[in-house]
């Protein structure tokens, strides 16, 4: 139960509940955001490295940075699902910060002085540090309630933080960093280690890991994961067992919306652009949405040639092609243009850097 006992400092002690498996008694689903801009960085710290163990009375000394300007907010995610606002909060309001500093709490623009600290209550609890180059809607709800409460809470269940975090920032830019640590146990640990078949971002109970191939370090017993690339590939989600010592799992990727498979074969063998994208080289079979898409085979000295297929689900839709040579004329004139679109690059580059040495 949270408590907030006032001295000569505020001291903002966290909730931490009884848990089933592995510290956490809610969806990890729901707790996965996708932000609309990961150019802003976002650095968390507290003094141990994560996963660290805190215990009762021990203070959370936790500091973040930005790699640009930008308006945070620091929420915290109870292991039973609740989400406080540690920050901005009523003594320490102004969310505005600059990018490149490391901030601590209290910052040195707080009102009044006040600390993090651990309860006797046992469990994993989860620290989000949200970064927008904008004021960030979602905290309206919270701003309102300084004047009876120090340090309002968000949500009463995580099931509803995309909707009121994610969806409340679609149309402007926004990142998240986090960190976790166990309070009042020491768990067993396991090292695991998770790869895919395709380049893909990796979630463990929520939270991104990192791109496979990824070594975690994971408290023994169940977690939820998902593997997902930028054109809707996914694994899961699942649940994995770690257990202690090393694991390593490689999984299949495959597409989340109907798919079949184009395959396409070429004489010689050419690059493959699909729906205009450069996908590959023949010979080349992968998956493809249900529908029409427009196949073009590429080769230099020779001439390009494309078809348009329809793809249905579950089937094949092969393409196959047999380039024709160009004339030694053609060639010569496609060297020429080619020679003159990289004399033309050459140009600007130096035009450009010129310009930036007159500045």
């Amino acid at each position: 139960m949270r408590r907030l006992v006032i001295l000569t400092m505020l001291v903002l002690v966290f909730s931490i509940c009884a848990f089933s498996t592995v510290g956490i008694s809610y969806n990890p689903r729901d707790i996965l955001l996708r932000p609309t801009d990961k150019t802003i960085d976002i650095k968390v710290n507290t003094e141990k490295s994560m996963p660290a163990s805190y215990y009762s009375g021990d203070t959370l000394n936790l500091s973040f940075s930005v790699s640009e300007d930008a308006y945070v907010a620091v929420l915290d995610i109870m292991p039973n699902g609740r989400v406080d606002v540690l920050f901005p909060n009523k003594y320490d309001q102004n969310n505005f910060m600059k990018g490149g500093k490391t901030y601590s709490l209290p910052t040195d623009r707080a009102s009044t002085n006040y600390s993090l600290t651990v309860s006797s209550d046992r469990g994993r609890e989860i620290i989000l540090v949200i970064a927008s180059d904008e004021p960030l809607p979602f905290l309206d709800q919270v701003t309102s309630q300084f004047g009876s409460t120090a340090f309002p809470y968000l949500l009463n269940n995580v099931k509803n933080l995309k909707g009121v975090v994610q969806n409340s920032m679609t149309n402007q830019n926004w990142n998240f960093g986090f960190i976790y640590f166990f309070a009042n146990y020491n768990p067993m640990m396991g090292s695991f280690q998770i790869d895919a078949d395709r380049d893909a971002t990796v979630y463990v109970d929520g939270l991104p890991r990192g791109s496979n191939p990824v070594t975690l370090n994971l408290e023994t017993g169940n977690h939820w994961i998902y593997l997902e690339t930028n054109n809707d590939l996914v694994y899961g989600p699942d649940t994995i067992n770690v257990s202690a010592g090393y694991t390593s799992k490689k999984y299949t990727l495959k597409p989340n919306y109907p798919y079949g498979y184009i395959e396409v074969t070429c004489k010689p063998n050419a690059s493959v652009y699909i729906d205009g994208d450069l996908v590959g080289t023949t010979p080349y079979k992968d998956f493809a949405r249900v529908g029409q898409h427009k196949i073009e085979v590429s080769k230099w000295a020779y001439h390009s040639a494309s078809m348009t297929v329809t793809v249905k689900e579950g089937k094949t839709q092969t393409a196959s092609f047999i380039l024709q040579h160009k004339t030694e004329q053609e060639v010569k004139h496609d060297t020429n243009v080619l020679i003159m679109v990289i004399g033309g690059v050459v140009l600007l580059i130096g035009l450009l850097v010129v310009l930036t040495m007159l500045d």
